[in-house]
């Protein structure tokens, strides 16, 4: 039976000033690209929203990226 190792890498995904999420095509090829040359598959993407606290405590959006590789 094959084995499986997960990593999750998240990156700050936000443009200052806007509402919406924001990281380029380029920028999410090069990351994916890195960890593919490691030996990690993309395998999904966890989108966290940005969230204001009733003190204006501001969290800002994250992407978290999963990859998987088989185990050694």
């Amino acid at each position: 039976m094959v084995s499986f190792e997960y990593k999750v890498f998240g990156t700050r995904a936000f443009t200052p000033g806007m509402d919406d999420v924001h990281l380029s095509a380029s920028e999410l090829e090069a990351i994916i690209n890195k960890h593919a040359s490691e030996g990690w598959e993309y395998q999904n993407s966890i989108f966290f929203p940005t969230v204001h606290t009733a003190d204006n405590y501001v969290v800002y959006p994250m992407v978290n990226l999963v990859f998987r590789r088989v185990k050694s």
